[in-house]
């Protein structure tokens, strides 16, 4: 889960995504304790900046930031899975989602179709699991395949629940209430940004090796192998820096200041 998607949960701290890591760390108290927030981005952040295998790109205003996010995904139509002439189950093509999912009691015997999409117009709205719909979004036809074309912008503001926190002059952590991640708690997660010469800016998060640190009180297995850990710490300026420096923190990706934005 590093490259691309490292840098994408990096910027999720600032830009209220979903963390697509297997791995979520929480704490109780922004960091470093011994530092003031800062509710504006610092001029050597503010800009556009990319990272050169990928078209996503992040702004960064004086007082908010924001992500621009583009993708293409695909949906077979008609219901899956299907049965085949021997019994078995025929699944979507690979990377496609399906428009209707069949389900089937343990003799597959069909039972209900749950709709995964709705078409209206020229949008296309996906479902979740309670029922409730996503943003539309503009899609094309191939054949029996739907193309959705998606394109964001995620936006955060500074504020109460997101701030910087200064190490030093050219490394900042910035830090953003759990709960406006989606999660209904009052912890923290933050990422380190450091700016780099040549316009450059890396990002630093949490390695395995954080897990084993005596702050680290409570772990939660979740599904599909992740992992969510809890942290009652009051780290200084000094003990940041430490950590970096011995192993807890790591440089998750570097991104390029894009001067033609």
């Amino acid at each position: 889960m590093k490259n691309y998607f490292r840098i994408f949960e990096s910027f999720s701290v600032l830009f209220i995504v979903f963390f697509i890591s297997c791995t979520t760390y929480n704490f109780s108290a922004p960091q470093p304790v011994d530092k003031e927030n800062i509710y504006e981005f610092p001029n050597d952040l503010q800009g556009t900046w990319r990272d050169k295998d990928y078209d996503d790109f992040f702004t960064i205003h004086k007082r908010y930031a924001q992500m621009h996010m583009s993708t293409k995904e695909k949906i077979q139509q008609g219901v899956w899975p299907r049965l085949n002439a021997q019994g078995g189950f025929v699944f979507q093509p690979f990377n496609c989602s399906s428009f209707y999912t069949a389900r089937y009691d343990s003799m597959k015997r069909p039972i209900d179709t749950v709709s995964n999409y709705l078409l209206k117009g020229n949008k296309i709205y996906q479902i979740d699991e309670e029922g409730k719909l996503s943003k539309g979004y503009d899609y094309r036809l191939d054949n029996d395949t739907i193309i959705l074309l998606k394109k964001d912008v995620v936006t955060v503001d500074l504020g109460r629940n997101a701030f910087l926190r200064k190490l030093n002059d050219t490394v900042y952590v910035i830090n953003i209430m759990s709960g406006i991640l989606g999660q209904d708690n009052t912890w923290w997660q933050f990422t380190i940004l450091e700016i780099k010469p040549h316009e450059r800016l890396t990002m630093w998060d949490c390695t395995e090796k954080l897990q084993k640190h005596p702050a680290m009180f409570y772990s939660k297995y979740r599904s599909r192998g992740s992992e969510i850990y809890y942290f009652d710490c009051k780290w200084t300026t000094p003990d940041l820096l430490h950590l970096m420096q011995t192993g807890y923190f790591e440089i998750s990706g570097t991104l390029i200041r894009d001067k033609n934005k």
